[in-house]
């Protein structure tokens, strides 16, 4: 009565595009099949003493060893991950899907950021003391307000994942699997100062109003709804995707708060040099390290020029990932191998 039905076989066999799905009590008189089809076949299965993969149950590899078959697990995820570097047609579609709900999504906050910059959200009358607010008189002054835009805007799209891939043996075995309503990944929503910290994930914060110190990491809980306060100057960066099909997007953009709308001088000195990054990338995908990295060396030079008691590369040096943008995390260690010390700059 807590689960929806599983589906039937058929349906389960369409919705996943595999030969052949059934329960596993099955398994046995399948493993015969081949048996006899291809004596002393070997098996293959992913790693048996490791927690991230379902256990096998013992029968099986016995039951291949008694007909002189063999079983090893040497040789299956290593393919699955070679697998999943080429995708095909209908990955690719899959894909492109997500990657357009979650721009969409971005577009969506910037476009109401901009609304309130111009006046042009108003509350109806009785909004927020005798009705709550509706969609079209939300402001963003929150980092919850605008992940919360950005979720329910993919989530007007359909991107409401109902399978997520680690659960795939559950779902094989017909248990029931709750639905996931979440992002391919958790967003990062981070302004004012807190942008600048990798992979931040508290997303409650406000706004900055008023002067912002080098090192403040507070708001005071100043609430500013419905009061006349300007905005200090800052940024808000949101880093999310949503996902489609069990394909994931994953977009990080930065947008101007306060100062009318427009980046600060220094914040359009690095927008202006990850577009430039973007740029040398797109005109080789396949382009090496060095001559990127070089333009973001020179760049940040340039841009903490005023600092000279602090080298932001001169002390730490961060290199870009190889094939910047095209690497699958789960697979990275057939792409490229890793520099012995790796950071990436996320701005």
């Amino acid at each position: 009565m807590w689960s929806v039905p599983p589906p039937s076989l058929e349906t389960a066999k369409q919705i996943h595009d595999v030969t052949s799905v059934d329960h596993p009590a099955a398994i046995p008189a399948a493993i015969d099949t081949l048996l006899k089809a291809l004596p002393g076949a070997l098996f293959h299965t992913l790693p048996r003493n490791s927690p991230l993969f379902p256990v096998i149950p013992a029968e099986y590899p016995q039951q291949v060893l008694n007909a002189d078959g063999a079983v090893t697990d040497a040789y299956l995820l290593s393919a699955l991950h070679h697998a999943r570097l080429i995708k095909d047609g209908d990955e690719i579609a899959a894909i492109k899907k997500a990657n357009g709900v979650s721009s969409r999504a971005h577009e969506v906050v910037m476009r109401v950021l901009g609304k309130a910059v111009k006046g042009k959200i108003e509350a109806g009358a009785g909004a927020g003391v005798d009705r709550p607010l509706l969609p079209g008189e939300w402001l963003i002054e929150k980092e919850a307000e605008a992940e919360a835009i950005f979720v329910a805007s993919c989530r007007r799209e359909g991107c409401v994942s109902s399978l997520n891939p680690c659960k795939l043996r559950v779902y094989l075995l017909y248990l029931p699997v709750p639905s996931s309503v979440h992002q391919a990944y958790l967003p990062i929503v981070a302004a004012s100062t807190r942008a600048s910290t990798l992979h931040y994930c508290c997303n409650d914060q406000e706004f900055a109003w008023g002067p912002v110190k080098p090192h403040d990491h507070q708001n005071k809980n100043d609430f500013a709804h419905g009061k006349a306060k300007e905005l200090h100057p800052q940024v808000l960066l949101i880093d999310a995707g949503c996902e489609w099909e069990c394909y994931a997007s994953d977009i990080t953009r930065t947008m101007p708060v306060g100062n009318g709308g427009k980046f600060t001088p220094e914040a359009r000195a690095i927008y202006e040099l990850v577009l430039e990054m973007q740029k040398v990338c797109a005109i080789s995908p396949s382009l090496s390290r060095s001559p990127s990295n070089v333009v973001l060396k020179n760049s940040f030079l340039a841009i903490f020029r005023h600092h000279q008691s602090w080298s932001p590369l001169g002390r730490r040096p961060t290199h870009l990932p190889p094939h910047a943008g095209q690497g699958v995390p789960e697979t990275w260690h057939l792409q490229v191998p890793r520099l012995p010390w790796l950071g990436f700059v996320e701005l």
